[in-house]
């Protein structure tokens, strides 16, 4: 599922359907197969059924640098440091195995955890006492 806002800068277009969310009614697209990659990944994994609406609404996040360093300050992740980001996209249950752990790290007892995926880091767990979920860039 992704913002319109990204839909519009892709310039994609797709036909409307209705979609029905409890007792509202939103009328989110319903878009062409995609593909998504992560930055600097070489390859691009489908993804069909995609659909877009009008605020997808997702929190705002943060990850410092700080966050994902272990106590050898030289074992850092690839990942860009961002401040306020508002994801626009969410991979649903359907492309699920894009978020498969294929190995993990662990910075400190009291720090978040980092899983690599097809498309990049993911990091979860506590950071300045809140649990969140983040994850790097896609393109």
């Amino acid at each position: 599922m992704m913002d319109d806002s990204l839909r519009n800068y892709l310039g994609v277009q797709g036909e409307r359907r209705q979609w029905f969310s409890g007792l509202k009614v939103d009328p989110p697209g319903s878009l062409p197969s995609r593909q998504i990659s992560g930055v600097g990944k070489p390859i691009h994994h489908a993804m069909r059924k995609v659909y877009s609406v009008s605020n997808l609404s997702l929190p705002m996040k943060t990850l410092r640098r700080r966050d994902v360093q272990s106590v050898n300050k030289d074992a850092s992740l690839p990942m860009r440091p961002y401040s306020k980001a508002v994801p626009n996209i969410l991979i649903g249950l359907d492309h699920g195995h894009l978020g498969l752990n294929l190995r993990s790290r662990r910075f400190a007892r009291q720090a978040p955890y980092a899983a690599a995926t097809e498309l990049g880091w993911v990091v979860f767990g506590p950071i300045s006492g809140q649990t969140c979920l983040h994850h790097g860039l896609v393109s």
